[in-house]
């Protein structure tokens, strides 16, 4: 379970803004696919009062997981998500 976030739609992106403490950088994991992102932390907190991170979320945009960056300081994770343009046409031949 995570502390409190906010979730920012903004034109481009998804930010992500969530609570952390008690874990270092080096100890959460970001995992993103499709419209999905999961946050898992990899070792206990170092913190009691901190709890261990399982997290999934499914975004409204299928995600540019290419260029997804996060940065985490003073216990709150940032996660950036852009948006990925999906939007195909195809042409369909009735036969």
């Amino acid at each position: 379970m995570v502390g409190d976030y906010f979730i920012t739609d903004e034109k481009d992106a998804i930010v992500l803004e969530i609570a952390v403490i008690g874990h270092s950088k080096d100890d959460i994991s970001i995992q993103s696919s499709g419209r999905l992102l999961t946050i898992a932390s990899k070792q206990e907190p170092k913190s009691r009062t901190s709890r261990r991170i399982n997290e999934r979320f499914t975004m409204s945009h299928y995600l540019d997981e290419e260029n997804v960056s996060a940065h985490c300081k003073d216990g709150i994770l940032w996660v950036r998500l852009p948006k990925k343009n999906c939007v195909k046409t195809k042409q369909v031949t009735v036969n």
